[in-house]
C-alpha cells in the first residue's frame, strides 16, 4: 500500500489541487462516493489531465486511490455496523482525508445518522 505522504499531490478544502508549486482547478473528484461506497475515479485514471493531479501514469493514481477507497469503505462498514472506531481507524481517517478531504464530510454525516 502506498503511504499518503508519498502521494505527489494534495487537495485543499476549497477544492484547489496542488502539485508542488503548481495550482490547478479540480476537474474530477479524486475519489467517487456512489451507492454508499468510495471508489477510485476512472475518469482520472484514463484522463488527458492526469498530470494535473501529479501523476504520470494511470497506475500511479489508481493504486493509492483504490487503497484509500478500500480503507474508507472498511470504516464506512464499521460505522454502519455501529461499531466503535479505534485509534487506528482514526489515524487511517487522517491519512485518507489528506488524500481526499471531501471524505471527511461524508464520514461525519454517516456518524451523525447513527
Amino acid at each position: 500500500m502506498a503511504e499518503v505522504s508519498k502521494i505527489p499531490h494534495a487537495v485543499s478544502k476549497d477544492g484547489v489541487h496542488t502539485t508542488g508549486t503548481e495550482i490547478a482547478d479540480i476537474k474530477e473528484p479524486i475519489l467517487t462516493w456512489n451507492a454508499g461506497k468510495f471508489s477510485s475515479n476512472w475518469k482520472i485514471t484514463y484522463s488527458n489531465y492526469l498530470t494535473d493531479y501529479g501523476f504520470e501514469y494511470g497506475e500511479e493514481y489508481d493504486k493509492p486511490a483504490k487503497s484509500i477507497a478500500t480503507r474508507l469503505n472498511n470504516i464506512v462498514k464499521k460505522i454502519k455496523e455501529e461499531k466503535e472506531l479505534t485509534k487506528v481507524n482514526d489515524a487511517t481517517l487522517v491519512e485518507c482525508y489528506a488524500f481526499y478531504p471531501e471524505a471527511e464530510e461524508i464520514i461525519n454525516k454517516l456518524k451523525g445518522k447513527l
